[in-house]
């Protein structure tokens, strides 16, 4: 079944090894968890055979690396390698206990910088390692998955969100700038399995995965624990599976090490937060105040992100969900908060405040990606404003939005895949700049799965980063 999924894989290793900059590319491609090597073994054909690198092995060799805790797979993978006469080496190892496995890889002069980390349906199998920090106390859901101790007695939700994290942020203080490629399988909530009875297996499955200590999580705590441990997936990387279902069973993902973290906003962040705010430079008529962020907090906490750097909040993003875009245009800034269900399958971005373009790009990334790993979200929408736009310049608002100027807030949406739809006239009076329109942006999620976004090169926004932010 594993195999099914490394087609999606092979996209991801083509964004990195099909271009010309041969040097800049990884030099060894390690496997945590080889088991008989086959995810290494075609991994390799591919590469050779399907893009650039694979033409200037001799000039640039991969070697891979095969890591198990089993001494039986190892000794697999040596076969598989050995019979496709392929470049390898293996070493034991221990998925919980990364640093180990560097030391090792080190040691025998495997750069970390030169390594692509790759693995395939092994996070859930780890042992399960309590957290080192304390979760608040808490009734323990099963709505959001089962997940069972040696003994047989149950471990929280909390408990096991906490103890994933802190997994993930050892993985994540190991990575060089390739990163990590991981395919993984999720739980479903009880809501969807009940919907879909009769095309999912998760009914047996899950459980059956609980009972034998394999802690299945739901793709979305997947990335939030992956933001919250410092592990930010690539734009554009991020397949899930089955494609254009109301459910996620299977995601693959290209992760890179960030140094901030991401989480969910709390109360104690509010003071901060205003403080972000009251930075930006606003359009006429759109304040925030803190009495809406609580609003906000308390009836949609798991959309409001914070993204810290040294303990200290740098980035914050507001989002509700709604049910349908075509709402928005009898909407307007003062009633949009109306439009909010909880259920609803497209996620709209309300605010975003930074003091640095780079984590207010970071910011939009995640968000992007978590909307499109959680079950029932179809798309991601914002109200935007632009940066350049006068009246007077020659152009009607239409005119200026359609020519794709090179406007700053503008391109903050396009360069992550947004499509501008159209202008909604009225969306807020009092911005005069703008003639009171806000310009309507939509994120197709599933256009965004599995490209290769190269980055791009623009000129620094301001501190406040008032050309990066969605200034609504």
């Amino acid at each position: 079944m594993h195999k099914n999924f490394f087609g999606g894989l092979n996209e991801l290793l083509s964004c990195v090894f099909d271009t010309d900059d041969y040097s800049s590319q990884p030099a060894y491609m390690v496997d945590m968890g080889c088991g008989d090597g086959r995810l290494l073994c075609d991994a390799f054909k591919f590469i050779r055979a399907h893009t650039k690198r694979g033409k200037h092995l001799a000039e640039f060799p991969l070697l891979l690396v095969g890591v198990d805790f089993n001494n039986a797979a190892l000794e697999a993978t040596s076969r598989t390698l050995s019979d496709s006469k392929l470049p390898f080496r293996v070493f034991h190892g221990d998925i919980g206990d990364p640093g180990a496995m560097m030391q090792d890889l080190e040691a025998n002069g495997i750069a970390r910088d030169q390594i692509l980390h790759v693995r395939s349906f092994l996070d859930h199998d780890r042992p399960y390692i309590p957290g080192t920090m304390s979760v608040p106390p808490s009734e323990t859901s099963l709505d959001a998955g089962v997940f069972v101790h040696a003994d047989g007695s149950l471990i929280s939700h909390a408990s096991m969100m906490q103890s994933l994290t802190e997994h993930l942020e050892r993985w994540a203080s190991v990575l060089g700038p390739h990163g990590l490629m991981v395919m993984e399988v999720h739980c479903q909530d009880t809501s969807i399995v009940s919907q879909h009875l009769g095309e999912m297996v998760s009914l047996w499955f899950d459980g059956c995965q609980a009972l034998s200590k394999q802690h299945l999580v739901r793709s979305q705590d997947w990335f939030m624990c992956a933001g919250q441990a410092g592990l930010l997936p690539k734009l554009g990387s991020l397949q899930v599976h089955p494609k254009n279902a109301d459910y996620t069973r299977v995601t693959v993902t290209h992760f890179k090490a960030m140094d901030g973290r991401i989480r969910n906003a709390t109360l104690a962040d509010i003071p901060r937060i205003m403080e972000l705010h009251k930075k930006r430079k606003f359009s006429s008529g759109l304040t925030v105040d803190a009495k809406w962020v609580s609003d906000l907090m308390e009836e949609f906490p798991e959309g409001q992100f914070v993204l810290t750097v040294g303990g200290v909040v740098t980035t914050v993003m507001h989002t509700q969900r709604i049910r349908h875009i075509d709402a928005l245009d009898s909407a307007c800034i003062g009633t949009e908060r109306t439009l909010h269900s909880a259920t609803g399958p497209v996620v709209q971005i309300l605010r975003m405040a930074s003091n640095g373009a780079v984590w207010g790009r970071t910011m939009r990334d995640f968000v992007l990606a978590l909307a499109h790993g959680t079950p029932g979200v179809r798309k991601v929408v914002a109200v935007s404003s632009t940066s350049n736009y006068r009246k007077g310049n020659g152009l009607t608002f239409h005119q200026y939005i359609s020519q794709i100027p090179q406007d700053l807030v503008l391109n903050f949406h396009r360069r992550a895949g947004a499509e501008l739809l159209k202008p909604l006239p009225r969306w807020n009076d009092a911005d005069l700049a703008n003639e009171g329109h806000g310009v309507l942006v939509q994120y197709d999620l599933s256009r965004n799965a599995g490209t290769c976004r190269r980055a791009h090169t623009h000129r620094s926004c301001a501190s406040s980063c008032s050309a990066c932010v969605l200034d609504t």
